[in-house]
């Protein structure tokens, strides 16, 4: 892979940080999560790294499905509580519709998974599934050296 970066990071990165790591790496993940979930089901795959450890003694594992996935991509993912990455979403044309919802009262962030290649939005869970699979398709898109086949 010829990114010129580590593609093995996982981090959690502030807002601030999000412009340094958008000129650092050509292709990246980007986490907006809701910082207010804490309950699982099946459905949910994709869960901050935060939650792991959680996740793992809920559900009685050893690997986390989310452990399994991010060992299979070859491109640095970050992550941000979705709340804290309101102007940041604004800022690439989001809609509120597309950041929050408010019912009843409360005001619940909607998360996304997003893909940038060359410094640019190439592609967002929200557009499609909010799962590994959307994910996968678009890096093998952009390069099938992203993903890693198992033997």
């Amino acid at each position: 892979m010829d990114s010129g970066t580590t593609t093995q990071i996982r981090k959690k990165i502030d807002r601030y940080e999000f412009k340094k790591v958008l000129t650092q790496h050509q292709t990246f993940l980007l986490h907006l999560f809701n910082d207010d979930f804490h309950e699982f089901s099946l459905a949910d795959s994709l869960v901050s790294l935060d939650l792991l450890e959680k996740r793992k003694k809920e559900w009685d594992i050893d690997i986390d499905p989310m452990e399994t996935f991010l060992s299979s991509i070859e491109a640095p993912y970050f992550e941000i509580p979705m709340s804290s990455a309101v102007e940041l979403m604004l800022e690439f044309g989001y809609s509120n519709n597309r950041i929050f919802k408010f019912e009843n009262g409360k005001v619940t962030f909607l998360r996304a998974l997003f893909v940038f290649h060359e410094g640019k939005l190439f592609s967002s869970t929200q557009d499609n599934c909010y799962c590994y699979d959307s994910i996968v398709e678009n890096l093998l898109k952009i390069n099938p050296d992203l993903v890693k086949v198992p033997d």
